[in-house]
């Protein structure tokens, strides 16, 4: 079986065993684990020490024991529907369709960024925004295609949310002046974004932008009538409504939540915390149900009826874990090397985002069959 390893923002600054040594919180160094794998290991959370050396998880998912198995597994190989991008991210699914952003090059500054689209049937791949400074996700409500712009260091201050009709050709700048936009959702009447302190808001039929709440959040999802937030400095999974209000959190202690989803009076993410997992609530609040667990840097989350998918990009691997059965994982892909970093399910497959080296392009968007 392959197994690639791809450290996705993450800073590999050394190798061996470092336990017990003292460290910076989320620090990752690289380290030679059992059998001699290659992996890595994270600082604790209050700085004390590092944790075990995690790379080939296979003792954590439900993997294949038997040669046959694992020769379907390996089998079962990744169907290439784009190649050549720099860097996509933030894959979403819209009627037949399939939009990403590519964030661009280092080397222009990420001035050469895009917006994509792809016909799923057709495999037809069109760029529905090109020359964006730094794009970070995209949103459609099937009228029009919404995107954030990060803005350019060292503040972050010329950030923006533009947009484009659905067939249309003329770019309109939908928020200007925002710091370090990031995620973005929309309800049927307006447009929720992150920015590097705050979530924002603008009715899509025009107005002023407003602050709907302080929060330090890059992970937004909603079903329309409520806003859900991961906050890092909160460590919570907060909720409000998308009218305004009073936030509520629906689950604390979450170090640092990203990818969320909501789906049937559920609300799910993944936590990249030193011993990553992804958990679960009811939208109504209570308790928290872990679905996997001891996952290095989980990144990347979607689900269908039955499971939930998710991406650990250090690994090279897609997991699934059962919604009905929480805590059994099963690897649906492996030996991804460029590291999967955003995935999104349609019908019986997954459309996977792969980040590639920087500033090669070697970045890709893949189908998977589930």
């Amino acid at each position: 079986m392959r197994l690639g390893l791809a450290f996705l923002a993450i800073t590999l600054i050394g190798c061996g065993d470092n336990s017990g040594s003292a460290c910076t919180p989320g620090q990752s160094v690289a380290c030679v684990g059992l059998a001699g794998c290659m992996g890595g290991q994270v600082c604790s959370d209050n700085g004390s020490s590092f944790g075990p050396c995690m790379c080939a998880i296979d003792a954590m998912v439900d993997a294949p024991t038997d040669a046959a198995s694992d020769a379907a597994l390996d089998a079962a190989l990744p169907t290439v529907l784009s190649s050549s991008e720099a860097e996509p991210l933030g894959l979403i699914s819209y009627s037949n369709y399939l939009l990403w952003v590519d964030n661009g090059t280092m080397t222009n500054n990420y001035q050469d960024g895009s917006v994509v689209r792809l016909d799923i049937a057709s495999g037809t791949r069109s760029v529905i925004a090109a020359n964006q400074q730094a794009p970070m996700a995209v949103a459609t409500d099937g009228s029009y295609i919404y995107w954030t712009l990060e803005g350019t260091a060292p503040g972050f201050t010329d950030g923006s949310v533009m947009r484009i009709p659905w067939n249309g050709q003329t770019i309109e700048t939908f928020a200007g002046n925002q710091t370090q936009p990031w995620a973005i959702v929309l309800t049927t009447s307006a447009a929720f974004w992150t920015t590097s302190s705050a979530i924002m808001t603008k009715p899509l039929g025009g107005g002023t932008v407003q602050l709907f709440t302080s929060a330090q959040a890059n992970a937004l999802a909603t079903d329309s009538s409520v806003i859900y937030w991961g906050d890092w400095s909160l460590s919570a999974i907060l909720e409000d409504s998308a009218a305004g209000g009073t936030p509520s959190t629906l689950a604390p202690n979450q170090l640092r939540p990203t990818s969320l989803v909501v789906d049937q009076g559920k609300v799910y993410w993944a936590d990249d915390a030193s011993n990553g997992s992804v958990v679960g609530v009811s939208t109504s609040g209570g308790s928290t149900t872990t679905y996997a667990s001891n996952l290095f840097h989980p990144q990347g989350l979607t689900l269908d009826n039955d499971n939930l998918y998710l991406a650990v990009p250090p690994a090279g691997r897609i997991l699934k874990a059962s919604r009905a059965a929480p805590g059994t994982m099963q690897i649906v892909a492996d030996g991804l090397v460029d590291g999967p970093t955003s995935l999104v399910s349609v019908g019986t497959f997954l459309y996977v985002t792969t980040a590639g080296a920087p500033d090669i392009a070697s970045g890709s968007l893949l189908r998977i069959s589930k």
